[in-house]
């Protein structure tokens, strides 16, 4: 009888004393197997747990007998890992939920800690206090920061206590970073096309908004959700576009490097954006450039057309400051109502009636930029 599965019973843990197991610190396996005659190998289930080192506890019973064998620190778990944090990015100081995703968290509240470690901040450690244990795979906390630009580091998972085995931390990775979260980012898109068909608070309008915004999300490969119309204004259409940061990753492109992308694709061809059906239709785009400065692109065959748009400018602008705003659009309004050159909207000349309110609102916008002055 010496070699039956019931006459087995497996443990990880600790003893109490020489005929006792400790079954506060233990965990006993289950379905265990005998698996050969001799009784000298044992296959079992583990049990779930946590922690650094545990003893193998093997009891042998028959009837009134009873026999231990331990094996000192032979068992050990793996260490917990993160594959997520959410959210990845926040605004400090603040307070906010953050939820972990991952493995190995074990189910004892009282084995855990969670702390982020600051990497912008020298020697900043943020105890993250326990909300709740949701599972052995997710928790959430509380993270709270009073100094700003403190969130770029990681966040740090530690389970298992001396009672339970020793504690072992999380590893540092690209799943377990958080960071600060970026500014949103504008743009200004210039489409050939007439305001009058999309009215405010109208339909079309509103159809209108959606297919420009899944355009240009298709067009960098992100959700539609991280882009915000901001305005709509005539001039042929101009929309004023905002690029929203993604909270829920740190490896995503930024709202500048998006901007950035965005204005080259339109200067080609071949690019995802001028093939949509709103992509015959841009004019030009404007934003920063990558070291701050403004920058305006026009699509292929806009080139001069851009130019000319600012003609009249050019011509009567001789200063930034406001006392010459005045002179400056009246110069430029008498120069495109009376001159030979006809004033453009999207590329397009516009009809006689309508080229004095043209003149204005080209001269308006031109005056009052702050870009550089005419050589």
């Amino acid at each position: 009888g010496g070699v039956a599965s019931t006459n087995y019973t497996l443990y990880f843990g600790r003893m109490l004393n020489s005929t006792t197991v400790d079954s506060a610190r233990s965990r006993a396996c289950t379905n265990c197997q005998v698996l050969d005659i001799a009784g000298t190998r044992v296959a079992c289930d583990s049990p779930a747990w946590v922690g650094l080192r545990h003893d193998l506890v093997v009891e042998y019973s028959n009837g009134i007998f009873k026999r231990f064998s331990v094996g000192n620190s032979w068992v050990n778990y793996e260490p917990p890992s993160i594959l997520s944090v959410r959210p990845a990015k926040l605004v400090s100081p603040g307070s906010y939920t953050i939820t972990i995703t991952g493995s190995g968290f074990g189910t004892n509240i009282s084995d855990i800690s969670v702390k982020f470690h600051s990497s912008s901040v020298a020697g900043v450690t943020i105890q993250c206090n326990f909300l709740s244990l949701l599972n052995d795979a997710q928790l959430r906390c509380n993270l709270t920061a009073a100094q700003r630009n403190v969130f770029n580091g990681y966040m740090e998972v530690t389970v298992g206590t001396s009672w339970s085995g020793g504690s072992q931390p999380s590893l540092n990775t690209l799943s377990s970073r958080l960071k600060e979260i970026e500014a949103s980012v504008e743009v200004s898109v210039t489409l050939a096309l007439e305001i009058s068909t999309i009215p405010v608070n109208s339909l079309a309008r509103d159809a209108f908004i959606g297919q420009f915004k899944q355009e240009v999300a298709s067009s960098l490969v992100i959700p539609v959700s991280r882009l915000s119309v901001v305005s709509i204004t005539e001039g042929s259409i101009i929309v004023v576009l905002r690029i929203l940061a993604d909270s829920a990753s740190t490896t995503t492109p930024t709202p500048e490097a998006l901007s950035q992308a965005l204005i080259a694709q339109l200067s080609n061809p071949q690019s995802v954006l001028l093939s949509g059906a709103l992509g015959a239709s841009l004019v030009s785009i404007s934003g920063q450039s990558s070291t701050g400065a403004s920058q305006t692109v026009a699509a292929p065959g806009f080139e001069a057309v851009v130019v000319q748009q600012q003609s009249f400018v050019r011509s009567c602008k001789t200063s930034t400051a406001v006392k010459e705003l005045d002179s400056c659009f009246n110069c430029c309004v008498g120069k495109c109502e009376l001159g030979t050159e006809r004033p453009l909207i999207g590329g397009r000349e516009v009809a006689a009636t309508l080229r004095p309110k043209a003149c204005r609102e080209l001269c308006y916008d031109g005056c009052r930029s702050t870009g550089p002055l005419p050589i």
